[in-house]
């Protein structure tokens, strides 16, 4: 029976961006905040995306934010 090497962990989860859709990577200088209108979602946002301030939309209420 062959073992996945020690390093390899399955059923993680990485968030996407929500303004550019890119995964975030462990150690970026990423955000993730409450939709601060609904606060029923986490937004998150890569470091590009908050240097660029790119607008990102909550998917249940509709809010944007800069």
């Amino acid at each position: 029976m062959l073992r996945a090497p020690s390093s390899h962990i399955t059923g993680v989860k990485t968030p996407n961006c929500s303004s550019c859709e890119r995964l975030i990577t462990p150690g970026e200088d990423a955000v993730s905040f409450t939709c601060p209108n609904c606060g029923k979602i986490t937004i998150w946002r890569c470091e590009l995306c908050r240097k660029l301030a790119r607008r990102y939309v909550c998917p249940v209420c509709g809010f944007e934010g800069p």
